[in-house]
């Protein structure tokens, strides 16, 4: 039997029919019918924020800051976000209206245990699947940013949200995080030149990035518009 069930994934596969493992997703649910995915407007306007920050500079921490606050859930209902979540998110082409079929498969069919199919079975691609969230300009300016920021960032950087974003407003020197010292027994930022004093706490970094966010929210129009010329 799992092998008849197999083959008839397959078959569908290859028609362009998707065989989706989950029932909703942030951004989209399935209809029961032809299961292609429809926009959930308000879902959607979660992701197409969130590829837009992803644009305008922010981390993926930084992007889970902005979440948290607004008390926005994953996309499996969880208060806590995960960053693999939000780059998984980021890189799903499935906001971009296209589908990759066969990402998993069923490995025992008793258990139901699905693993991640790296090679095993063969996996389809079907283009304008459903309707878009982002347009795939979009999309692959985000993937181009992801590309950017590993060719220019170092393994140490990525330890924090706001790492390798920071520079001294005296010398123009990267800030780096300092903490659990008797000068700064609370997290701070600060400069590493010798002779420079600049400190700022995290805690008032973080607010300002939240405060910065919902400065982006309030002109989201204008930004679309500007974007659109």
């Amino acid at each position: 039997p799992g092998k008849s069930v197999g083959f008839g994934c397959q078959y569908n596969f290859q028609q362009g029919k998707p065989m989706l493992v989950h029932s909703r997703f942030l951004g989209y649910t399935k209809n029961r019918g032809d299961r292609k995915l429809t926009i959930v407007p308000e879902e959607a306007a979660i992701v197409r924020g969130m590829f837009r920050m992803c644009l305008e500079g922010f981390s993926a921490g930084e992007i889970i800051l902005c979440l948290a606050e607004k008390g926005i859930r994953t996309p499996c209902g969880r208060s806590r976000w995960q960053h693999s979540t939000v780059y998984s998110m980021l890189r799903n082409e499935k906001f971009m209206g296209d589908l990759l079929l066969q990402k998993s498969y069923v490995a025992d069919f008793l258990t139901k245990r699905r693993e991640k199919n790296e090679g095993k079975l063969p996996q389809y691609y079907v283009e304008n699947a459903h309707d878009p969230i982002v347009p795939k300009e979009v999309f692959y300016r985000v993937q181009g940013e992801f590309e950017r920021r590993r060719e220019t960032t170092t393994v140490s950087d990525r330890k924090y949200a706001l790492s390798g974003k920071l520079y001294c407003g005296e010398c123009g020197k990267k800030l780096g995080r300092c903490t659990g010292t008797e000068r700064y027994p609370h997290a701070v930022w600060r400069c590493r030149e010798k002779g420079c004093c600049t400190a700022i706490r995290e805690e008032d970094l973080k607010q300002a990035v939240v405060t910065a966010f919902n400065r982006v929210s309030d002109c989201h129009e204008e930004l679309v518009r500007m974007q659109e010329r």
